[in-house]
């Protein structure tokens, strides 16, 4: 289901159900999440003007929900749902990204958002495209709650050299990412960093050069992280904190304050950082 123009309304008034039929898929695709051809239930495309509320969104047969080449618009009150019904004595995080700020993602703020089994808030992933400048700027997302999530909130980017084909290879883009705040984040049972930036994003399985071999570009200014709570899976040990930047990317004017996620065990979370301007591999300013 696409929709184009200005000035549209999409109201579900609280019943209204999208279904993607998407378990046909999850058995097609079996892991593979860059399959082509899978369908998305939902997308607005070459909008202007709209609000999209009051529905739901179930089984997708991969994204749920797109905006793209889209401007001035509300998404309020919509519940997505897509879980797969064919798996035995397996245990599988089917999850991706709750939300992602894709290439081109400016001027967007995302507040009082709940997910379960996601793979956390992301910018990216950037720099998939050889030589294609991405741009992420002026994004917020506050009062968010992730529970049993890969991750917190985070950014990623693919390796500086192109392996394979997009979507399950890519790599060797730059660009930058500035003028990004997430505040305000209870995370419960996470597997990874609450607060991440991993800068060799690759698919396994096509050759990847090491990523010291092929480090990444890019620019990436002004981006802060503030009361995040809450509690990690043991997976993740205790590092809270996760900041790894290339050695040919500029990594400026980063912020944490009151970062008060636990780890399984209680213990106080670690930090962690590298190639960060101002700080030191343990996350202490140095200026």
């Amino acid at each position: 289901m696409e929709f184009s123009g200005e000035d549209i309304t999409i109201d579900g008034h609280g019943s209204g159900t999208i279904d993607g039929q998407g378990q046909v898929w999850y058995d097609l695709a079996l892991g593979v999440g860059g399959l082509y051809g899978r369908p998305i239930p939902f997308c607005l495309r070459n909008v202007k003007n709209a609000v999209a509320k009051n529905f739901q969104i179930v089984q997708s047969g991969k994204w749920n929900f797109v905006m793209l080449e889209s401007q001035n618009i509300l998404v309020d009150n919509i519940t997505l749902s897509s879980t797969s019904d064919d798996f035995q004595n397996s245990w599988a995080n089917v999850g991706d990204d709750c939300v992602s700020f894709k290439p081109g993602s400016t001027n967007i703020h995302v507040k009082n958002l709940t997910c379960y089994n996601s793979a956390g808030i992301a910018i990216g992933s950037l720099g998939q495209y050889e030589g294609v400048r991405d741009v992420v700027e002026n994004i917020t997302a506050e009062d968010v709650s992730l529970y049993g999530s890969r991750n917190g909130a985070y950014i990623k980017t693919y390796v500086g050299k192109r392996t394979y084909w997009p979507p399950q290879g890519g790599g060797g883009g730059n660009g930058y990412v500035r003028n990004v705040v997430f505040k305000n984040f209870h995370i419960e049972n996470i597997t990874a960093s609450p607060v991440l930036i991993q800068q060799c994003t690759h698919w396994a399985g096509y050759n990847v050069p090491a990523c010291a071999d092929t480090p990444p570009t890019g620019f990436f200014s002004n981006i802060s992280w503030s009361n995040f709570t809450g509690y990690m899976n043991e997976k993740v040990g205790t590092k809270a904190i996760s900041w790894t930047c290339s050695p040919l990317a500029t990594c400026e004017g980063f912020s944490f304050k009151d970062i008060d996620v636990k780890s399984s065990t209680g213990a106080n979370g670690t930090y962690s950082c590298t190639n960060v301007v101002g700080y030191n591999s343990a996350c202490q300013k140095t200026n």
